[in-house]
């Protein structure tokens, strides 16, 4: 229980941004598709935004394991030329980041997983 209450301490804040995602989503889908009436829509609209977070979750894993470091040094470089930073250092110095920080995909995945859960809870409703 103690290190549930750590990681919702450390990761409050991407928990925020993951809800305000799928969110948006589902607010976008439903203004633009359905309506606010239907609970089918709440339904597709909350797979959506699921999704989504799903899908920002993976490329923030995907960035903890330094798939994007390349990019991001030469992006930086062209931006901050007073330091004179090689790529090897670069990535050795985010790879120490993303050690300290192995776990900031989840909220993202937790928040998407909650809303495809509810999503399918909707359909089931609606078929029934």
């Amino acid at each position: 229980m103690n290190a549930i209450l750590v990681f919702l301490q450390k990761y409050w804040p991407r928990f925020l941004i993951a809800l305000a995602i799928a969110a948006t989503a589902l607010i976008i889908y439903n203004s633009v598709n359905a309506g606010w009436t239907l609970l089918y829509s709440y339904s597709q609209g909350s797979a959506i935004g699921g999704v989504v977070c799903i899908f920002v979750g993976g490329l923030s894993l995907v960035n903890s394991f330094g798939g994007f470091n390349m990019a991001s040094f030469y992006f930086r470089r062209k931006r901050i030329e007073d330091r004179k930073e090689d790529l090897y250092e670069y990535t050795e110095r985010k790879k120490e980041e993303h050690a300290r920080d192995r776990l900031c995909f989840l909220p993202y995945v937790i928040i998407g997983v909650l809303f495809v859960i509810f999503s399918f809870i909707a359909l089931a409703i609606v078929q029934s």
